[in-house]
């Protein structure tokens, strides 16, 4: 088995997308928006997750405006259990604030 670790570092030239992405979030102000990353095993969804945190970062000129969720629903297969994990994580990055 491979070991499939996520990466900040733009091995498969994601930097692109994932400046455009972290744009149309500062962008959309405080309207809602909703993204979403799919692909398959190995295709670089958690490295492109992560660039898109680090380009929020580097724009949010304060600080302080985004909080950025990262999480892996995807060994989770119960949905109370997806919810509670989901809400740990906001947790646990909102008090780090």
């Amino acid at each position: 088995m491979w070991n499939d670790i996520e990466t900040s570092t733009d091995y498969l030239h994601f930097s692109v997308v994932s400046q455009a992405v972290a744009d149309m979030i500062v962008e959309s102000g405080k309207s809602p928006i909703s993204i979403g990353v799919s692909g398959s095993w190995g295709s670089g969804k958690s490295s492109m997750v992560k660039m898109i945190g680090r380009d929020l970062h580097n724009l949010d000129e304060k600080g302080e405006n985004y909080i950025f969720l990262e999480f892996t629903p995807g060994f989770i297969k119960d949905m109370t259990m997806l919810k509670l994990h989901s809400y740990k994580r906001f947790q646990k990055n909102y008090l780090q604030r």
